[in-house]
């Protein structure tokens, strides 16, 4: 079974989010300050402090299936000094340690991907990405992740996901990625003067079975 490869994707990598001064420090400063992300995740637009990025770390990361950081993985830098194949690889008080340690690039963080138990078998899946890399698949990428780690190694029955009703471009990706529409609260998100409508997806397990032909 293919258990080392299960906190990764075609493109993206996955670790878990954690309550300390890094994670803060990018959702607080590419997510919650960008007021286009807050309004597509029904939220107020409002100026966010720190302490509601940490009120919403909080939120998120308790009661959660899964709750992770998406990354794009970095190739690594090449050193600027040769490495012996006979080197001493002690790194104590070597340049070529120095080297070594310069060529090691951390994944970069895009966004985040949060799974979270509702009732009775049903879960609720969130996400935000930063806005320079939404458009280019990572989104549906890491919800078809977050699905197939629910239903393959939870005991879950169905997946929701919601979107507002301007956002037609989630509307279509969900229901590509295979979630049913299943009803609207309305007029329940209020932006520019104007009441929206909250639209909810599902997806059940014999819905995933299908797509992924385990049937």
């Amino acid at each position: 079974m293919e258990f080392a490869s299960a906190y990764k994707s075609a493109r993206l990598q996955y670790r878990a989010m954690e309550d300390n001064e890094e994670d803060r420090k990018f959702i607080h400063e590419n997510i919650q300050t960008d007021p286009t992300t807050l309004a597509l995740s029904c939220g107020i637009i409002n100026p966010q402090k720190k302490s509601d990025t940490e009120k919403l770390i909080k939120i998120i990361t308790e009661n959660t299936i899964v709750c992770v950081i998406i990354s794009l993985p970095q190739p690594p830098k090449e050193p600027t000094t040769p490495i012996s194949v006979h080197a001493n690889f002690s790194t104590e008080g070597s340049k070529d340690g120095d080297d070594i340690k310069d060529s090691i690039i951390k994944p970069e963080p895009i966004g985040f991907v949060h799974v979270r138990k509702s009732h009775s078998g049903n879960a609720q899946l969130g996400i935000a990405l930063v806005e320079k890399y939404q458009g280019k698949g990572y989104g549906p990428e890491a919800i078809n992740w977050a699905v197939d780690h629910t239903f393959n190694y939870t005991q879950h029955h169905r997946v929701e996901i919601q979107c507002l009703d301007f956002n037609v471009f989630a509307q279509k990706a969900y229901e590509r990625l295979g979630f049913v529409e299943e009803g609207r609260m309305r007029e329940c998100a209020f932006f520019k003067r104007k009441w929206h409508d909250i639209i909810m997806f599902s997806m059940l397990e014999s819905d995933w079975m299908k797509l992924r032909g385990l049937e």
